[in-house]
């Protein structure tokens, strides 16, 4: 990342004796939509387990982002790899997304993680001994599986704490060892817990709210006072599709760095197309928008995209004129999800186009053109 120097008038994080790294990212983030600029980037992952793969491997929205725009995205979003998932490379896969990250950094990308755990009352919040990276109902416990009453159980004195507990300790190993070529810690948004507005996973949906609060603020205060996390930005992250009022999960301001909203083009539905000025989409984003503003927190857009597949040439406007109107600049960073979701080099030469028409803005910050503070 290029330098820039500290302001330390300017907002900080949540986090008091967060690193010079991590108070510079937060900064660049705060005022980037001052300047109309957002980072943008992709979100990837691992694909296959072990029995279809010797070794890791992504399933190339990163290359594909690349491929189609010629440049490093400024915003990588990855799958935390817990190292007790043994059935899906354990350890090798926590290794494989340590140098990814320190080697995205260093082309200067910022660094988000986001994490589908398992479901703490079914099985484990690992997803160890589970077969599929993706939610299957045949492992019991998996990320969908809304058994129970899971929140209720990691809070304190919940059946589940301890493991809840040692879940954030092997988070919190990982993100120490983040650390670039001058032994400095990388630092990192943390979108744990995400899309809490919907009803798919073990952890969101309005039957859940006041236990989601009382563990993300659990959550948020082991990390960095328990464990000394000083290199993690806490990214609160709700759904555009539903309706439901993001104000109910709000867990408040000392607990959030960073307020955003997952957002795909479900154009085939007229309440939650991303285009016109009536649907839910922009309804949501106008509450977080209010909720930004009153609490002095930057917006980022983590999820983007097609909704399943759906290949359109103006989603990827260079000015957003028909896509949230004004979303983007609004916005410190925007990461697209993987094709069928984001774009693939089998996307159409329009597509295509539209999309490298986006990156080469002057509003976008690829890698190459991002700045942010490195100490």
């Amino acid at each position: 990342m290029k330098c820039m120097g500290l302001d330390p008038s300017r907002a900080l994080p949540i986090t008091s004796g967060a690193t010079a790294q991590t108070v510079s990212l937060y900064q660049w983030l705060d005022t980037a939509r001052q300047h109309y600029r957002y980072a943008l980037g992709v979100n990837d992952h691992l694909a296959g387990m072990p029995a279809q793969n010797a070794r890791p491997t992504l399933t190339g929205s990163l290359a594909n982002f690349q491929a189609v725009t010629g440049r490093y995205p400024g915003v990588v979003g990855l799958e935390y790899q817990d190292p007790q998932w043994a059935t899906r490379w354990g350890q090798d896969a926590t290794d494989f997304l340590r140098d990814l990250i320190i080697g995205a950094h260093a082309k200067g990308s910022i660094i988000a993680l986001h994490n589908h755990p398992g479901n703490p009352v079914r099985g484990a919040m690992s997803r160890a001994g589970q077969t599929s990276p993706a939610p299957s109902p045949s492992d019991p416990g998996y990320f969908g599986d809304r058994t129970g009453a899971p929140l209720a159980a990691i809070k304190t004195g919940g059946a589940q704490e301890a493991q809840f507990l040692a879940f954030l300790d092997r988070l919190a190993t990982f993100l120490a060892t983040l650390v670039d070529a001058k032994g400095r810690k990388i630092p990192v948004v943390v979108r744990m817990f995400h899309e809490v507005t919907g009803d798919w996973f073990w952890w969101n949906g309005v039957d859940r709210a006041a236990d989601f609060i009382v563990v993300w603020r659990k959550m948020v205060d082991y990390l960095r006072t328990t464990k000394g996390v000083t290199n993690a930005l806490y990214c609160w992250n709700v759904d555009a599709s539903t309706g439901v009022d993001p104000q109910q999960f709000w867990p408040g301001p000392s607990y959030v760095d960073i307020v955003s909203m997952d957002t795909y083009d479900n154009r085939g539905s007229g309440d939650i197309s991303l285009l016109g000025a009536s649907g839910m989409p922009l309804k949501c984003w106008t509450a977080i928008v209010a909720l930004s503003a009153a609490h002095g927190k930057p917006l980022c857009i983590p999820e983007l995209g097609y909704q399943y597949g759906n290949n359109v040439t103006d989603i990827w406007d260079v000015k957003t004129g028909r896509y949230l109107p004004t979303a983007f600049f609004q916005s410190a960073f925007a990461a697209m999800w993987p094709a069928p979701y984001g774009p693939a080099v089998s996307d159409t030469a329009a597509v295509k186009a539209s999309l490298s028409a986006m990156a080469a803005s002057p509003y976008a910050m690829t890698a190459e053109r991002l700045t942010c503070i490195c100490g």
